[in-house]
């Protein structure tokens, strides 16, 4: 599930970006730190169950609402 999970967030960012672009890497950084930030669990559990589903998860801004 989780490889799954993984690769429909590269692909929407990918596709988002226009390809493997500056932007695209600068999105799968973001995405990456804020998932392995230790203040962020919700995040990371809420994206592993799926109750943020993927494709959400790859658009969403890193600013704190």
């Amino acid at each position: 599930m989780l490889i799954k999970c993984a690769r429909t967030v590269e692909d929407t960012v990918r596709q988002d970006s226009g390809g493997t672009t500056a932007a695209y890497k600068t999105k799968i950084r973001q995405l990456y730190v804020n998932l392995k930030d230790k203040h962020n669990l919700s995040l990371r559990e809420a994206v592993q169950s799926g109750e943020i589903p993927a494709s959400k998860f790859a658009r969403m801004s890193s600013q704190v609402r």
